[in-house]
């Protein structure tokens, strides 16, 4: 049974079997391909292998560039790492999650990424936080405080600031901006409007308590069986003052 290549993993490329000249021209085309990609930018480890990959590069030669250029310092995820979190926060003032979301897009080894991120001070924060809220203040035109300070806080969140930090900011600039909040309309089941359940409210409800027309009406029913009592002795003849039964003197 054939033993399998023992040391390292530059030695069990070097075992492998390729066609006369195909080795040396996957090398070639992998060198010139990188070298040109990493001109234009930095680039991170995992970048520059999908590159090649794309190029149809066998992945024994594209793992030895990759190391090639590894030893030689083109490609670094730790100073790439830092490079684009002082760019992005100088350029675009871009917060702790924006920043990750951003160097995740791009490939970036994660413990290089969580190096970079810690180089980031909270102080550092806050005056980015201060200067974002400033100019967007400008373009808030005519809003009420509500409205403004939702937008401002949205803003704030995509570029990746949010927390404690990002409200005490926006609540002290539209504090300063002299924008009060709209007092709040009262609804149903006001005490001294006119809507259901009102306990002062008009006179023809359904069970009002000092109105004269509403249903079981105290005053209206004593009223009403006097007014029966009286209509019925004025007719042609007189009742009799005695208990009982009613006796009726004609004419």
């Amino acid at each position: 049974m054939p033993s399998t290549p023992s040391g390292s993993g530059q030695e069990a490329t070097d075992n492998v079997a390729f066609l006369p000249g195909v080795r040396e021209a996957d090398e070639k085309r992998a060198e010139n391909v990188s070298l040109h990609a990493l001109g234009r930018r930095g680039m991170s480890r995992a970048e520059v292998v999908d590159l090649l990959a794309r190029r149809e590069i066998d992945p024994i030669v594209v793992q030895a560039e990759v190391q090639r250029l590894e030893g030689v310092g083109l490609i670094d995820d730790a100073a790439l790492a830092a490079t684009l979190v002082d760019r992005l926060v100088d350029r675009k003032k871009l917060g702790p999650t924006a920043l990750r979301a951003e160097l995740v897009r791009r490939r970036i080894d994660p413990q290089a990424i969580e190096s970079a991120l810690a180089l980031q001070e909270p102080d550092d924060e806050g005056a980015l936080i201060a200067t974002l809220v400033e100019e967007r203040m400008r373009r808030i035109g005519a809003l009420d405080r509500e409205t403004a300070e939702r937008r401002l806080l949205s803003y704030l969140a995509r570029k990746g600031h949010g927390g404690s930090a990002a409200r005490e900011a926006v609540r002290s600039a539209l504090d300063e901006a002299g924008l009060e909040r709209a007092p709040r309309s009262s609804g149903f089941g006001s005490r001294g409007g006119s809507g259901f359940g009102s306990r002062g409210g008009g006179s023809g409800g359904f069970g009002s308590r000092s109105g004269n027309s509403g249903f079981s009406s105290r005053g209206s029913s004593s009223s009403s069986s006097s007014s029966s009592s009286s209509s019925s002795s004025a007719g042609t003849g007189r009742s009799s003052a005695s208990d009982g039964p009613r006796r009726v003197e004609f004419e």
